[in-house]
């Protein structure tokens, strides 16, 4: 096989598209800006040739049309970031992947399987590896647990890796901190190359054996230990855990946690402070602010007894996708799961929650107005525009999918990409004469009714060359008629 044959079977994902990315020379917190979107065509070994001979850079879906990956990435945007360090970090927990520089200097943490295996599978221990090094918040490719092909979705793209890869600036991370050249990432690829189940048997961290029954982020804070920095609002997220953990002893609890894991231990009269606190009321959990974020897991936190139990907190929203269609059909990944929406509902916080409830089955929390504004035109910087199918060119591609309600018209909805409806399909099944013939009837008719509307009107008054109709009351109408 070639460099470029082996370099496209590592990153297999969607067949039937991939990404691409233009990059302009205005930045924004740190990052390039660029215009991600999919090209609705296979990733060929020309593609992927062109990409390391740094002409035209592609991204690959690591999603396929089955909902399996086969790779999958941690995107870690931190920046300045310690490459060297953050692979000691992963060698230290036997974490098998590869450490690559992102275009934007961050990082891109790869793993590579050996069989396909599920999306939403490979999304949940991503989770845990992710909130193990501290980045709870990066993000996670695959970006969902499923694609909705039938309905023009193809899912979110990674940018490659050695673009112009004899003077790449997204090569893999050595051990040493210098970058290794395509031959020797390819064959880090072979050698860390894991099977799925294996994969999902790595012990993660060590902290789920000595506080198995604690939430993720508390969990693992604890066995790393709580310095200076983040002390006062870790010790007030451990209270409020641990008055749910344990009515009777957590203030005793909070004090030995004090004693043991903080370094240095906080004053006697800050935990005296934070334990009145806690007492007040029923608090929820800090589960965005920092550092509780970097070491956040909502998709095992929901599974434990004293966790956030689906409620309280708005899911991971990511993963903004539109189809170039008109009217725009635009996707989300909340919380892994794919959402589909119109323009209104993916503006309209409370429309969106009636989405959310109608296609997930759950009622997240309401945003407020101001912050969903922020959020959304955040995910609309980095949003991944969808070609329209060709099939479709021309056509509106929600003709046909959805009720005069947005609600999908069971009748017609088809069953693969390839079976779209036209919209002459739903409107009859008579000939084409018959329906021109109804079309004429139906216009002559109208044209009638306007006549007699017409003949009708009367003025109610006249104000200078204008009346006004009496009986419609529609202005500026001209009276043809003479007034008394």
């Amino acid at each position: 096989m070639t460099l470029a044959e082996r370099f496209m079977a590592a990153f297999a994902g969607f067949g039937a598209a991939h990404g691409r990315t233009d990059i302009s020379e205005e930045r924004r917190a740190g990052k390039t800006k660029a215009k991600s979107y999919v090209v609705r065509k296979p990733l060929t070994v020309e593609l992927v040739q062109e990409h390391l001979d740094g002409k035209t850079g592609v991204g690959s879906i690591p999603i396929n049309e089955d909902n399996k990956c086969k790779f999958g990435a941690l995107d870690i945007d931190v920046y300045p970031l310690d490459h060297a360090a953050l692979i000691r970090q992963l060698s230290e927990n036997n974490v098998p992947c590869i450490v690559c520089r992102s275009k934007s200097g961050g990082a891109h943490i790869f793993f590579f399987f050996k069989e396909w295996f599920s999306a939403g599978q490979f999304r949940d221990k991503a989770a845990e590896i992710a909130a193990m090094l501290g980045h709870g918040k990066c993000e996670i490719f695959p970006k969902q647990e499923q694609v909705l092909v039938e309905r023009g979705d193809v899912g979110n793209f990674i940018n490659l890796p050695y673009f112009h890869s004899e003077q790449t600036l997204r090569p893999a991370v050595l051990p040493d901190g210098d970058g290794a050249t395509l031959e020797q990432f390819l064959d880090m690829v072979d050698e860390i190359s894991i099977d799925p189940n294996e994969f999902m048997k790595l012990p993660i961290g060590g902290s789920v054996d000595l506080y198995p029954d604690y939430i993720p982020c508390v969990r693992q804070m604890l066995s790393i230990g709580i310095s200076e920095g983040g002390r006062n609002k870790f010790a007030f997220q451990l209270g409020i855990f641990l008055k749910k953990y344990d009515e009777v002893n957590w203030k005793t609890l909070l004090e030995e946690h004090n004693a043991k894991d903080f370094k240095p231990p906080l004053p006697a009269s800050e935990i005296v402070t934070i334990q009145n606190q806690v007492e007040k009321k029923e608090w929820g959990y800090l589960c965005s602010e920092e550092p509780m974020a970097s070491y956040c897991n909502k998709n095992i936190c929901r599974t434990l007894k004293h966790g956030i139990g689906g409620g309280g907190t708005l899911p991971t929203i990511s993963g903004l996708s539109v189809v170039m269609s008109e009217p725009r059909l635009w996707f989300l990944d909340i919380d892994g799961r794919r959402l589909e929406l119109d323009t209104d509902e993916l503006q309209n916080p409370r429309l969106f929650q009636r989405s959310c409830m109608e296609q997930l089955n759950f009622m997240p929390e309401r945003a407020k107005d101001a912050d969903w504004q922020v959020l959304i035109n955040n995910l609309m910087d980095n949003c991944n525009q969808i070609e329209v199918p060709e099939e479709l060119t021309g056509r509106d591609l929600t003709a046909g999918l959805r009720g005069t309600n947005g609600e999908t018209d069971v009748s017609t909805n088809p069953t693969s990409s390839s079976s779209w409806p036209s919209p002459s399909s739903i409107r009859t099944s008579s000939d084409s004469d018959t329906v021109h013939e109804i079309d004429f009837l139906v216009l002559l008719s109208q044209l009638v009714v306007i006549a007699l509307l017409a003949a009708s009107c009367f003025p109610a008054r006249i104000v200078g060359p204008d009346a006004v109709c009496g009986r419609c009351l529609a202005t500026n109408w001209v009276n043809p008629r003479p007034t008394a």
